[in-house]
């Protein structure tokens, strides 16, 4: 029997206003990795992302990181399907990136019209 992702029950519970923190913290530490703030084969974006949902999802269960882990049969594993599935979800959700017909971006790339 398959453990449920206990990473992804947390995030999906979060209020509006912790996941734009979340978001603020996953940014903070993207544009660090981006400035060479990590040595050269640091973390990839997805574990970086992983890593801050695992911490926060760990702080706000009031537990320590190391208290999380031994709780999680599989914690890296269920952060990377956490940071996937979100990844998904907001696939699904993100406007339509195509360009209208007509528009500035549609006559720029010779994109044919969308019907």
């Amino acid at each position: 029997m398959q453990q449920k992702n206990l990473v992804l029950q947390w995030i999906r519970q979060c209020t509006p206003a912790t996941c734009r923190c979340i978001g603020d913290r996953i940014r903070s530490q993207i544009e660090q990795a981006q400035a060479g703030e990590y040595e050269a084969d640091g973390p990839s974006m997805a574990r970086l992302v992983a890593t801050v949902l695992f911490v926060e999802c760990a702080e706000d269960l009031d537990l320590s990181p190391l208290e999380l882990h031994g709780l999680l049969e599989d914690p890296r594993r269920q952060c990377m399907e956490a940071v996937a599935l979100l990844a998904l979800d907001w696939i699904s959700r993100a406007p339509d990136p195509r360009p209208v017909h007509g528009s500035i971006r549609s006559t720029q790339w010779n994109c044919p019209p969308v019907s």
